[in-house]
């Protein structure tokens, strides 16, 4: 292995740059919309209702609809199936997670006035569950990570300049690529890899959340007209460990095998405001229109990695991590993201005090989000802007009411946010049903969700197919 010096440490620290990319805009910009059961089982469609601590979430003007005080708390589990399809080879993960979903409290105070009603609410919710788990795997018989990517990075790039966030640096310093003449200065390099048919293995295990803790107020005009404001504050957390690995290299050479890790940790606070109103121009009839500002998050960002490689030559195995080279305080970085605002349009039919049909449309210009710092980071959100385009969202749902029992049904269809289409649609179906007994409500809602999408790592890319269910169970007390 080569001689790490003190300053080529010094050399490499100068230019290193994390990875932030038009991904992790779009990645806390993503809405799960989970809430509660009630608003689950009606396919997340509720910004024109109220009585569910859910709806305050879609539009804040909802908390104006309830007479009485509330305390409610929601449960999540949730199952997810993710198949990949790499080299023709086929590989399943599966992974169950459970949580609490929603907690809520709602303060009703009644006014002898025009504006009969005056509403408080304190929520907390997991807007986004950031769990994701998949591995793929299938024979390569034309191309190396080593000399499809390592390799083609390196070249014109001095040693000492290298980049360890992509895997060249490590890849140098374990000997899978060197220098081909290095007093020449041309920064040209060659591969230690004879000729590519290997295995080739990838797993990624995600996990994180984007919790959202929220103050509502209120209020209601002669019950005709309800306006409502939010203040949020977001907590974000998210960790992404990425394994690579080749191993059973077929043709003549000295590489046994060799594996990449990488640990992507970021933490952060933001926030948003919410604003919406609903209106009652006939007694069956809600119309709503709720507006989420950006939110703004400050981001705090890790980034380790290290490379093993066995030679089967008798040479010594080759590690390489550049946290233990004094490079780690180096390594974090701070910065700001701001996720697209959304406008919200709703309309709901009650229908005899018997049940109701509502839909909710939503519009998103997943373009529009960016990174703050705009000089330094140009490049990235004009990826944004060239990539992403605004999407639509349409809900829908339908509750009948038999007694005290109440069933419903779901869809929710969530419009890509890439301008080519291809992938990014997601699709919902949702049933639940609700029991009242006095004061106490019960409500249990099952959401199937089904999603086609592409990942891609360092040039090599797979098709992934996911397929996940989740069940909540809310339980509400009014009094």
């Amino acid at each position: 292995m080569k001689t790490f010096n003190a300053l080529s440490i010094f050399l490499l620290t100068i230019n290193l740059s994390l990875s932030q990319n038009a991904d992790d805009v779009l990645r806390f910009s993503l809405s799960e919309n989970f809430s509660t059961a009630r608003v689950n089982g009606l396919g997340g469609s509720f910004g024109a209702l109220g009585g569910s601590s859910g709806g305050i979430l879609i539009n804040p003007a909802s908390l104006a609809i309830f007479r009485t005080d509330e305390l409610s708390f929601t449960l999540s589990n949730h199952s997810e199936n993710i198949e990949s399809i790499f080299l023709e080879n086929s590989n399943s993960s599966e992974r169950d997670k459970f949580s609490i979903q929603n907690l809520s409290y709602v303060k009703n105070l009644n006014i002898d006035s025009d504006w009969n009603r005056l509403n408080m609410a304190i929520t907390w919710n997991r807007n986004n569950d950031l769990n994701r788990q998949f591995y793929m795997q299938g024979f390569n018989e034309n191309n190396s990570m080593i000399n499809n990517y390592f390799l083609e990075e390196a070249q014109n790039t001095p040693d000492s300049l290298l980049n360890y966030f992509d895997g060249t640096a490590s890849a140098y310093w374990t000997d899978l690529i060197d220098l081909t003449n290095p007093n020449s200065g041309e920064n040209q390099y060659f591969s230690n890899l004879d000729q590519p048919g290997q295995m080739q293995s990838l797993s990624i295990n995600e996990t994180g959340y984007i919790n959202e803790l929220g103050f509502a107020c209120s209020g209601a005009y002669k019950d005709l007209v309800f306006v409502g404001l939010s203040l949020n504050f977001l907590d974000l957390d998210f960790l992404k460990q990425t394994s690579y690995s080749e191993t059973d290299f077929e043709n003549n050479t000295n590489i046994e095998s060799f594996t990449y890790n990488t640990d992507l940790h970021i933490t952060g606070e933001g926030t948003n405001f919410k604003i919406g109103t609903i209106f009652k121009p006939i007694s069956n009839l809600r119309l709503g229109l709720a507006y989420h500002s950006r939110n703004y998050y400050s981001l705090y960002e890790e980034y380790t990695s290290d490379m093993v490689v066995n030679y089967s030559n008798g040479q010594a195995i080759d590690y390489f991590d550049p946290n233990l080279d004094g490079l780690r305080d180096f390594e974090t970085e701070y910065y700001n993201i701001y996720s697209p605002a959304k406008t919200i349009s709703s309309i709901a039919l009650v229908i005899s005090k018997k049940g109701l049909i509502t839909i909710d449309y939503e519009s998103i210009n997943y373009g529009s989000g960016k990174f703050e710092d705009r000089f330094k980071f140009n490049e990235e959100n004009q990826t944004i802007i060239n990539e992403f385009t605004t999407a639509t969202n349409i809900k829908a749902g339908l509750e009948w009411k038999f007694n005290n029992i109440a069933v419903r049904s779901g869809y929710a269809i969530l419009g890509s946010p890439y301008k080519n289409q291809e992938t990014g649609q997601r699709e919902y179906i949702s049933t639940g049903i609700g029991i009242q007994n006095g004061q106490y409500f019960i409500d249990l809602s099952y959401i199937q969700f089904i999603e086609e999408s592409y990942f891609e790592y360092n040039k090599l890319s797979s098709m992934l197919n996911t397929s996940s269910s989740r069940v909540l169970i809310s339980c509400n007390y009014k009094f």
